[in-house]
């Protein structure tokens, strides 16, 4: 894709359509996370911004900017290729002919001085004295707290008996004493991944503590958006067997087992229980069962005589 990008956008000589018809469009690019570029994306930066600096100078007033964000410390994707060395290339002698203002950023809003004070000391030793662009070596760069020093943190680790169950009642046993402290205005719980936060997760439910959490209950897992996806499969396809049977299971039917046997035996597609009738009125099913089949039916009727005629939304609901 990058490759087919670099081929649209043309050599410098000739460049393609679309670098013409870009040029006109693009007025601003903002590249995040810039200390992780490859060769490749860098090539396709410089081709895009390429006139630009010509541009600025025959248009005072209208020029067209180009923002890097990133921090060299932070680069991580070298087995995707990515070079450090790119970004400090970039810093010091820009793209192109399009000269760049290196704007260092030093304060932090996220750690207290104490913290930041620790990471200063500890981590400026383990950094090297000098940039390297060739050898991607970044020079550390001390940051200040915006916020104040406060209390100093404590450090306690976990060594008792059993997995992560034990580990997790014994973290929330420690956050339900933090939260019944007015002192403490919020807490935090950090993971290595989703998985590792599950157990914590479910042991915060079963002590009814209230959390907010992205993305650990996604919607396509709720039981509810299961039950609509089973009924879009059944109406767009009636021989779809899995999606009629699960269908049958859901709580809008909830047939027993023996029903559901008989019906799997009578009418194992959405397709066969339309034109099944007889077999099914012949089945040892429950009076129960037999009722919301009858529902069914009339539901799946009023379904085929709407299809294509509505929305597909409105269709469903």
């Amino acid at each position: 894709v990058a490759l087919g990008a670099l081929a649209a956008l043309g050599e410098d000589t000739q460049p393609g359509d679309i670098a013409l018809r870009l040029d006109y469009r693009i007025e601003h690019l903002l590249v995040d996370e810039f200390q992780d570029t490859s060769s490749l994306q860098f090539e396709l930066i410089r081709r895009v911004v390429r006139g630009w600096a010509e541009h600025n100078a025959a248009s005072p007033g209208r020029e067209r900017t180009l923002l890097l964000v990133g921090d060299p410390m932070q680069s991580i994707y070298g087995f995707r290729e990515a070079k450090v060395g790119l970004f400090m290339r970039a810093r010091d002698r820009g793209i192109g002919d399009l000269d760049l203002e290196p704007l260092a950023l030093t304060v932090n809003f996220r750690s207290t001085a104490t913290i930041l004070d620790w990471v200063n000391e500890t981590f400026a030793a383990t950094f090297p004295p000098r940039d390297d662009p060739q050898l991607g070596a970044v020079v550390f760069a001390a940051a200040q707290a915006a916020v104040a020093g406060g209390a100093e943190p404590d450090v306690a680790l976990y060594a008792g008996e059993g997995g992560r169950e034990q580990e997790a009642a014994a973290l929330c046993r420690e956050i339900e004493a933090g939260v019944a402290d007015p002192a403490l205005g919020r807490i935090a719980v950090l993971g290595r991944s989703r998985g590792h936060l599950e157990a914590v997760i479910g042991e915060l439910r079963r002590r009814r503590i209230p959390f907010a959490a992205r993305e650990f209950a996604p919607l396509y897992g709720r039981p509810l958006i299961r039950d609509l996806h089973t009924l879009c499969a059944v109406l767009l396809d009636r021989f779809d067997r899995f999606a009629w049977l699960s269908l049958l299971r859901c709580p809008a039917m909830a047939l027993c087992n023996r029903d559901l046997l008989c019906v799997s035996r009578c009418a194992p597609t959405a397709h066969a229980f339309g034109s099944g009738g007889a077999a099914l009125a012949a089945a040892a099913l429950s009076a129960e069962g037999r009722q919301r089949l009858k529902w069914l039916a009339g539901f799946l009727d009023f379904a085929d005589h709407y299809r294509d005629r509505v929305a597909f939304r409105v269709w469903v609901e």
